[in-house]
């Protein structure tokens, strides 16, 4: 065995030690003010926090594919992958802006047959699951549940 695949043995033999233990993963906005935690014992759920405080919990997640085929519950880990991303975007038809700006965190997590893509930005978070499974698919349904914390108020503009 050559350095190189020594190295990656390594890394991917510690990955599944991390993850096996059930440790949940972590992720924050640029600003540092929201944190996502990632829970994969069972189900996918993300607890969202804002400045410290609890603010959300989002799951269980997952979603159902044609033929009942199930993404999310008892999942299994194989590796994680994060980035920081701080780019503009040129809007093509500018309203109030002509450059938005594009500042995030983002943690992926590959699972064996899918993929979590969660981002933590200042002033919002978002997921969406990936596939490479072959062919055409067809999602029945997606599972999500949204419960927040304290007595939020929601305004319009």
């Amino acid at each position: 065995m050559c350095k190189k695949e020594w190295i990656m043995a390594v890394i991917a033999v510690t990955g599944s030690i991390l993850y096996a233990d059930g440790t949940p993963l972590k992720i924050q906005s640029p600003d540092q003010k929201i944190q996502i935690t990632v829970s994969t014992d069972r189900q996918l759920i993300l607890s969202v926090q804002y400045q410290q405080s609890d603010l959300l919990t989002i799951g269980p997640i997952g979603l159902t594919l044609d033929g009942g085929r199930k993404l999310g519950p008892d999942a299994s880990i194989k590796n994680t992958v994060t980035r920081s991303v701080d780019e503009q975007i040129q809007v093509v038809v500018p309203e109030k802006f002509s450059i938005v700006p594009d500042v995030y965190n983002e943690l992926t997590i590959h699972f064996d047959s899918f993929g979590l893509i969660i981002r933590a930005y200042n002033d919002g978070v978002a997921y969406r699951f990936t596939t490479a499974l072959p062919g055409t698919i067809q999602v029945q349904d997606e599972q999500v549940k949204f419960t927040w914390f304290g007595n939020p108020t929601v305004y319009f503009g």
